[in-house]
């Protein structure tokens, strides 16, 4: 038996904390856009919902940081294999 110890390995959280933020920003602006549901004029579009009108750029806003940052993701998933690639070849 050995009397070392190893080293404690931290536990993942079961909700990152990323989400967490995420999911506070959409029930902020959920709930704004809730409240705020009395029409008001559009210069280009005439009257419209305030409702509506805010959660336009919200879903706009969320799909481009959406793609965003997923060609991110796949830019760097990419360069990793690459690396790793290129390590493995030059240790053979």
């Amino acid at each position: 038996m050995s009397n070392i110890e190893e080293p404690v390995q931290p536990q993942p959280r079961a909700v990152p904390v990323r989400w967490l933020v995420a999911i506070a920003l959409i029930a902020g602006a959920a709930a704004l856009i809730w409240v705020n549901g009395h029409s008001v004029l559009v210069r280009p579009f005439g009257r419209a919902p305030l409702n509506q009108i805010m959660a336009a750029p919200l879903i706009l806003g969320f799909v481009i940081g959406w793609f965003v940052r997923s060609r991110i993701a796949t830019r760097a998933a990419r360069a990793a294999a690459r690396r790793a690639a290129a390590k493995s070849a030059s240790s053979d």
